[in-house]
């Protein structure tokens, strides 16, 4: 990734323009995930910004929501999560959340940044934990004080978010509460051996022909986040969709495929024994 100083007669327009909190956190719980949000800014300048997390994971969603927003329909945003961390590249999708406009990230993300390659070596080899890329600890979400919005923004945005670490232990309490809702053992899944790891390519589970063919026919694409749980001998014993852009046009279509064809190693616990689990991935339909 190039980088540049600007120098002395660099215009100010370009200097970052600071955010600080014009709201408390709020943390939301909904049937599948959980969200938490806090504005930044006020008028035309305010950002909201929402963390969307389902289950326990060290990935999330940010969505970015405010005025600044509405000039880029797609692209790439680069996002930094404390004052020197490392800058992540993160395709998005415009979109509405309540009527303002929206960016809306197309993978999770981590304030701990994979690899540059990491989406090759999951393509390689579709069975690798991303968790092996190292967690993400409370001392590390404690000492993250500020977020960076750069491009596509001509001027970059810096959030004063304050430290993480309380928002961060609320926002894990309430995904703890949605897991313990899918009648999982949570005391269990904290010290995991393995994690259910899939039988072959997920990316075989949904082919050309289950294209929905209402939305094929309006050229509609779709993001549809799904949640599985995977019983102790790998199969799979319930299909949920955790997050969906078109409800009515994709969701059956998901569940029905992923049914049909895919196929699991079960979790095991620390100490080797099979342990019922769950599974998550999205489906990206593009015409």
């Amino acid at each position: 990734m190039a980088t540049s100083v600007a120098g002395p007669l660099a215009s100010a327009k370009s200097a970052p323009i600071s955010l600080m909190p014009s709201s408390k956190w709020h943390v939301h719980q909904e049937q599948e995930f959980c969200r938490l949000a806090r504005d930044f800014g006020t008028g035309d300048q305010r950002i909201r910004i929402i963390f969307e997390r389902q289950g326990a994971s060290d990935d999330f969603r940010l969505l970015m929501v405010g005025q600044p927003m509405k000039k880029v329909g797609e692209g790439i945003v680069s996002l930094t999560f404390g004052e020197n961390g490392q800058s992540q590249e993160v395709p998005f999708l415009a979109g509405k959340f309540a009527d303002e406009p929206m960016w809306f990230p197309v993978r999770g993300i981590s304030l701990s940044p994979r690899p540059k390659d990491w989406e090759k070596q999951v393509a390689k080899d579709p069975t690798i934990d991303p968790s092996k890329w190292g967690a993400v600890t409370p001392a590390q979400e404690t000492s993250t004080h500020q977020i960076t919005i750069a491009r596509p923004l001509e001027q970059h945005r810096v959030l004063a978010t304050g430290s993480l670490g309380p928002a961060f232990a609320a926002f894990r309490e309430c995904t703890d509460e949605v897991m313990t809702r899918w009648g999982l053992d949570l005391e269990k899944h904290r010290d995991l051996q393995k994690r259910v790891t899939p039988i072959g390519n997920p990316a075989k589970w949904i082919t050309s022909n289950d294209y929905p063919e209402k939305m094929l026919e309006q050229s509609r694409p779709g993001i549809v986040e799904f949640r599985l749980i995977v019983g102790v001998e790998g199969q799979v014993e319930d299909c949920r969709i955790q997050q969906s852009t078109h409800v009515d046009g994709f969701n059956e279509a998901v569940c029905s495929a992923i049914k049909k064809r895919a196929r699991f190693t079960p979790a095991l616990d620390r100490d080797g024994k099979p342990l019922r689990s769950f599974y998550r991935n999205r489906v990206r339909f593009s015409i």
